[in-house]
């Protein structure tokens, strides 16, 4: 169960909302600074496949290229690499792992990704499946940095509740809630919910609605309605 009080530190710290027309909103951090955030949803589902066969590949110059990278990592030189601070430790066993697997039947899965900005630095945060041989596909998400002109997998704590919240909400409701091109009357009934006072997206608003279904007793009609059941 979520707890109510999971909050990412952005979404706390500032007034946080967008404005959604076509494929991108304005996003407001604060009273003063606005950004653009932008949704895509990968249709069909782009599969990433280890490809890279060193790092002198992972130029991560996008996200879908640091994500093949990440991927295909086969030490730990690679994984730090790929990594905004410090990386966690991978065993000699993963790496094996990587080397040995068949590259057509283990492989991620993207669904979508919210692009944005946190104060100067570009930020996504992609949903994906990871497809493992004999193994149900498992959901997961990454947030990712670009700086000094290349992209990282990021621990960004201040972004977590919106990872957790990105990988699961079904994709046709995100983009419904942010981009307002949806007709479900279930989608326009949640992003109701959650505008504030200027017609914009109050993502601290999504953020409580979104706690509300984990609650003491969960909301089993709102959950099948707005969670994609494929996701833990």
């Amino acid at each position: 169960m979520i707890k109510k009080r999971l909050l990412f530190t952005l979404l706390s710290m500032f007034n946080f909302w967008v404005n959604a027309q076509n494929e991108s909103s304005n996003l407001l951090l604060g009273f003063e600074e606005k950004q653009t955030l932008s949704f895509h949803a990968y249709d069909p589902p782009l599969k990433i496949k280890a490809t890279m066969s060193s790092v002198a590949e992972a130029e991560n110059n996008y996200p879908e290229q640091l994500i093949t990278s990440i991927f295909s990592a086969t030490d730990q030189a690679w994984v730090n690499h790929n990594t905004l601070g410090e990386a966690s430790e991978k065993s000699p066993e993963h790496f094996e792992k990587i080397k040995s697997m068949d590259k057509e039947k283990n492989y991620f899965e993207l669904a979508h990704k919210l692009t944005f900005k946190v104060g100067d630095i570009p930020t996504a945060v992609v949903k994906f499946f990871f497809h493992e041989e004999n193994s149900s596909p498992i959901s997961a998400c990454y947030i990712l940095q670009k700086v000094n002109g290349r992209w990282y997998k990021s621990s960004n704590a201040s972004l977590t509740m919106l990872s957790i919240m990105v990988m699961r909400i079904k994709t046709d409701v995100l983009e419904g809630v942010v981009l307002n091109n949806s007709q479900e009357q279930h989608i326009l009934d949640l992003r109701e919910k959650v505008l504030n006072a200027q017609g914009g997206v109050d993502v601290q608003k999504l953020e409580k609605e979104f706690t509300t279904w984990y609650e003491s007793e969960t909301d089993t009609e709102k959950l099948t309605l707005y969670k994609d059941p494929r996701t833990w």
